[in-house]
């Protein structure tokens, strides 16, 4: 596993940054997930030929879309969607969002689908920059709504599994 994450970070990043070792350290260090799964950082709305493309920093300049990646066994990623300060306290809502190739995570046929989010939504609730989690979404349509989603070709067709979880954040 890979975890994209600047060197400095403020914010958000910070907590994001994070999430992202708690992520990494318990779910492929610790053996749960198989395989390479990368954890990148906020992702960025960019728009090419009119369409909005949701794309995370990879290094320097480089940055790619958060879509399917048959290479690998999944990626992770974090959308804003919503930042509020109250006070001396920032408050930020992020969609976590995993795309997972399920064959390579655990090795098995089976569509194991249960168990990845459960594994998933426990290291979240673990993670004291975790202030909650408001929802589950399941699906390609649903997690990437703010995207244009005509250019993915399946709808959580086995082996791949598409879900985000939206947490609250504090920094």
């Amino acid at each position: 596993m890979t975890v994209f994450a600047k060197d400095t970070v403020f914010g958000v990043e910070g907590a994001i940054k994070e999430i992202q070792t708690a992520l990494n350290t318990t779910l492929i260090t610790g053996a749960l997930w198989d395989g390479t799964v990368n954890i990148y950082g906020k992702i960025q709305e960019n728009e090419k030929k009119g369409v909005l493309i949701p794309e995370v920093w990879v290094s320097g300049n480089e940055y790619k879309d958060v879509f399917f990646n048959d290479k690998i066994s999944g990626s992770v990623a974090f959308d804003i969607t919503n930042e509020d300060t109250s006070g001396f306290i920032t408050e930020a809502n992020l969609d976590v969002i995993f795309t997972l190739r399920l064959d390579k995570i655990y090795s098995d046929s089976s569509r194991l689908d249960e168990k990845a989010i459960n594994q998933a939504r426990k290291v979240l609730i673990a993670n004291t920059r975790v202030a909650g989690i408001d929802k589950i979404n399941r699906g390609i349509k649903s997690v990437f709504s703010n995207f244009y989603g005509e250019t993915i070709k399946y709808e959580n067709m086995h082996p791949w599994l598409v879900f985000s979880f939206s947490i609250i954040t504090n920094y």
